[in-house]
């Protein structure tokens, strides 16, 4: 039998036995619920009190996320609860009896109304950035300068993320390897295609946006960054009712961002959809300067240009979910999306020998970059009490990617004189199909204890065809060593085992072990099986949070993750950038281990935060290599020995005035990266920061505005320095009254700061390059949204399911 069905088999076993245990041991009451606003909006951090009948004090606390609040181990006897939040006036429940044995789940608690100051009334509105223990949560219906923007927009202006558009990547707290999910589902996409994804989803059709940098064991493995979860919305109200937005910018260019979102439900039945589209057309401008000191002489290639892109994106989801019983539920979920992004560029190359001019290359490139993605997810959860439950999903998803560029290249000498013009064309046709199934299982467990288990399969196929043509005597001919074929495999079976422990009143911990098994196999069309590769690790994980008063709390934790190198940094490949740069692949690259220690501290709204993480065989991207002979520099991703990050944060709001608030946040950075280069100990470190604020106003007549900014201070990846950092966004929103909606003005990259700037030297290789990329333009948009149809409010359903996860590796 397969050792990893054998591990499977004995997890259920397990699971029955601890079920079955469970049962057997005597049961106590416990009371739950949840406490809402007027809008049916859980109310995070109200007050809750369990009062005798007599209104004497017996237990209380604060409730946690979406509103929900428990009191476990109650003895028997009759109860009330007290309700209270600022800005509401205090709520009491009816008296209800709680009986030996018989869990107690109250009806939502609405605090509703408010409480009028100096003629004024005092509303609740959700911060944008709230820290908790394990994830910084963002929410997105709280800003005005995220409307009408995308959610790439809200990433780049948030602490702690790294946006790189020119190399397609996301990094978070210092560290590459991120993971993005939605709705708690992972988008198993290349990070190409992640970022215009990303790029294509209205922030107006996001609730909130979750920075997960300790997931526990339930989460899979792979990202040593962590995980970003893009909470869409969905709202339980009863008939039909949505929301849309329309808006329209300038900046260099035009862009629009446009959503519709859909709900109906009608007893057992809910419906859900949205519809997304952005148009984008802005100008970018880069230049690199690259010098080698060759041993004939030295060698020079200056290039700069300018980028004239379009970006056309479509994207649809709809879903389903059905109760089939009190208990037993089903769902599925239909998403496509179809992001066509075109391009005309005109570069300038200038290729120096000991400083002089000897040949300029003027090219000219035409690019297209499509990809369409179609997916479908069929999901069934079963209650099989208020304290267990069973969740099984399943998904499909397929992705191709068309990305043809042809090239003209004028090539002149030092004198301008015309020598000769080279046509190039290169085409890369990228399908991708994957299927994935994963079952959750979850129990509350007496004293105050919880387990979760799961087992996931994973299986992805793969293949990459890049074909890279010159045209010489009207034929075009290959270049067989930029040109290739290649297919991969690989199979990623999962299982894990996690349990919550109430170590006393203020005392908890959190307790897990993942282990997966990865069997991979690539191979080319001209060197056979490059890659066959099986890898299996435990990866445990420790969780550990005291309340130590009202005010003060604090968490410690460990993780262990993996980062597996993407299927595009393995395939022998190569790809043109320009006439003597090329994007290539490194079929010995290996997965890296990671250790993280985090600890947290909370006293009352202030958030501190310490990580220290070791990286082995750490995966440096976009590393330079210089081929002599050709006179060609390589961009390849490598593995180094290892790197060390250690951080620190700090979060904090204020109240300024009654009309002026604020949320900042600092974070600092020391980070070491150590290598051989030609088996000699070579060390790269760096400290740097990342500071945002963003201050609210409340305004006269219906008005707001608010104001942010962020800075990130010069950093490293692998021997690459990346430059400082600076923006500032400004947003003025006028409520319309009524059901009229709202019309906001913002102004983004207020000061036409935010530009990339990069270098490395090589001393190896004698290699010395720097480049500056102007991606981003001031832009000026105005956006108007509305919410329509039935607001009656009709309670969701109480339901629990295990988050399916796939991976997002395939870069």
């Amino acid at each position: 039998m397969n050792p990893i069905m054998q591990r499977s088999i004995s997890l259920f076993i397990l699971i029955s036995f601890l079920g079955f245990l469970s049962n057997s041991l005597p049961a106590q009451s416990r009371i739950s619920g949840i406490v809402q606003d007027a809008e049916g909006v859980g109310i995070e951090r109200a007050n809750v009190l369990l009062l005798n009948t007599d209104s004497t004090f017996v237990r209380g606390g604060a409730a946690g996320e979406q509103g929900r609040f428990r009191f476990d181990r109650i003895k028997v006897g009759s109860y009330l609860i007290k309700a209270s939040y600022i800005g509401h006036p205090d709520v009491y429940t009816p008296v209800f009896d709680v009986v030996s044995n018989k869990d107690v789940e109250l009806d939502p608690i609405s605090l509703i109304g408010g409480i009028t100051l100096d003629g004024g009334t005092v509303t609740r509105t959700r911060p944008l950035y709230v820290p908790k223990i394990d994830r910084l949560v963002i929410n997105i219906t709280s800003s005005v300068i995220f409307k009408g923007t995308t959610v790439l927009d809200v990433l780049e202006g948030t602490q702690g993320i790294f946006i790189d558009r020119q190399n397609n990547r996301i990094s978070l707290m210092g560290k590459d390897g991120v993971n993005v999910m939605e709705n708690g589902k992972l988008r198993y996409m290349p990070v190409s295609a992640l970022l215009q994804y990303l790029n294509g989803i209205s922030s107006d059709n996001v609730e909130r946006i979750e920075l997960i940098t300790t997931p526990p064991a339930k989460f899979d493995a792979e990202g040593d960054a962590g995980y970003i979860n893009i909470v869409l919305k969905k709202r339980p109200d009863e008939g039909l009712n949505g929301s849309f937005s329309l808006s329209y910018g300038y900046g260099k260019g035009q862009v629009s961002n446009n959503s519709i979102n859909l709900n109906f439900r009608k007893n057992k039945l809910f419906l859900f959809g949205n519809y997304s589209f952005l148009l984008k057309d802005q100008e970018q401008g880069f230049t690199t300067k690259r010098a080698i000191q060759a041993p004939d002489a030295l060698q020079e290639s200056n290039s700069s240009g300018v980028r004239l892109p379009t970006q056309r994106d479509h994207n649809f989801r709809f879903g389903m979910e059905y109760q089939l019983s009190d208990k037993t539920e089903i769902g599925g979920l239909l998403s496509a999306y179809d992001n066509h992004s075109s391009m005309d560029a005109l570069t300038r190359n200038d290729l120096l020998r000991d400083r002089t001019l000897y040949i300029v290359n003027s090219v000219e490139a035409i690019e297209r970059n499509q990809w369409r993605h179609y997916g479908a997810n069929f999901n069934i959860s079963h209650r099989f009490s208020d304290s267990e439950n069973i969740s099984i999903d399943a998904d499909y998803l397929y992705y191709r990617n068309e990305n043809p560029i042809d090239y003209a290249n004028t090539v002149s000498d030092g004198t301008d004189t015309f020598l000769e013009e080279i046509l190039t064309r290169s085409s890369k046709v990228t399908p991708l199909d994957i299927l994935v199934g994963n079952l959750d299982y979850h129990k509350d467990l007496n004293g105050g204890m919880k387990l979760d288990a799961g087992v996931k399969a994973v299986r992805s196929t793969f293949e990459n065809s890049v074909l890279v043509e010159t045209l010489k005597l009207e034929n075009w001919l290959p270049e067989t060593s930029l040109s290739s074929n290649s297919k991969l495999a690989e199979e990623i079976l999962a299982a894990y085992l996690s349990t919550d422990l109430q170590l006393g009143q203020k005392t908890s911990a959190k307790i897990g072990l993942r282990y997966e098994y990865t069997n991979s196999r690539l191979d080319s069309e001209t060197d056979g099986r490059v890659i066959d590769r099986q890898f299996g690790k435990l990866f445990p994980s420790a969780f550990l949070t005291h309340k130590f008063s009202e005010s003060i709390s604090g968490n410690l934790s460990y993780s262990r993750r993996i980062t597996r190198p993407t299927f595009r940094e393995m395939a022998p490949f190569a790809f043109l950038i320009d006439p003597s740069t090329f994007f290539s692949g490194n079929a010995a690259i290996q997965p890296a281990i990671s250790d993280a220690f985090k600890v947290d501290l909370r006293y009352k709204t202030l958030f501190f935060s310490v990580q220290y993480t070791v990286q082995d065989s750490a995966i440096a991207r976009f590393q330079q290599r210089y081929d002599s002979e050709a006179n060609r520099l390589l961009l390849v991703s490598e593995n180094i020995k290892n790197s060390k990050i250690f951080s620190f944060t700090i979060g904090y709001p204020l109240q300024i005035t009654p009309w002026w608030s604020s949320r900042s946040n600092a974070m600092y950075f020391y980070q070491e990266n150590n290598a051989y280069v030609s088996d000699r100990p070579f060390q790269l470190t760096r400290n740097y920061v990342q500071l945002n604020t963003t201050h609210s106003f409340k305004l006269p007549k219906g008005f707001s505005s608010e104001l942010a900014f962020f800075y990130n201070s010069p950093r490293i990846n692998g021997a690459l320095n990346f430059g400082e950092m600076y923006g500032l966004n400004l947003g003025l929103q006028k409520q319309l009254g009524g059901q009229w909606g709202s019309l906001r003005l913002n102004v983004s990259d207020v000061l036409n700061s935010v530009v990339m700037r990069g270098n490395v030297e090589v001393p190896d290789q004698n290699l010395a390059y720097t480049g500056i990329f102007d991606l981003s333009q001031r832009t000026f948009t105005l956006n108007y949204s509305r919410n329509f149809g039935n607001q009656k409010l009709k309670s969701g359903r109480k339901r629990q399911r295990g988050a399916a996860e796939e991976r997002n590796r395939m870069n």
